[in-house]
């Protein structure tokens, strides 16, 4: 496997620090780019420089999310118009759903389904305390 990487510093919103992006070559030419600490508004310009990279060569991307601290609107905007830039260009591109609050996160935006194809909301035990739940209306009494 082929790797790179990219980094950049945060702002402090997300109190993880750094943010990195390690870049790995699938043996079919997929390149999975695996983002770590906080993808925010100081960082999202080195995750559009790494899209961008990916998409000038053509190929297929998977981002990885599962060890992502922190992400904001900055970065999933920046996950979005990858996302539309690969589909433009007839190139695949997935996201992982990451875990706890990023997932939180995409869910809440409403974008979870559109770059990850998931469908359902965090388990229960992920949820936020005090978080509306959404119900069954035909099993809600």
């Amino acid at each position: 496997m082929n790797t790179a990487s990219w980094t950049g510093k945060s702002d402090g919103h997300g109190g993880g620090g750094n943010f990195g992006i390690e870049r790995r070559s699938e043996v079919d030419g997929t390149a999975r780019l695996i983002l770590r600490g906080e993808l925010d508004v100081a960082t999202q310009g080195a995750l559009r420089e790494a899209l961008l990279a990916e998409q000038r060569s053509g190929t297929a991307v998977v981002v990885v999310l599962d060890q992502l601290d922190y992400l904001d609107s900055a970065g999933i905007g920046e996950l979005v118009e990858g996302c539309e830039r690969a589909k433009q260009g007839g190139r695949r591109f997935a996201v992982t759903p990451g875990i706890g609050n990023v997932r939180r996160v995409l869910w809440i935006s409403g974008v979870l389904g559109q770059l990850c194809g998931a469908t359902e909301p965090p388990a229960e035990r992920e949820a936020p305390q005090g978080a509306i739940r959404r119900t069954d209306p035909a099993t809600a009494g």
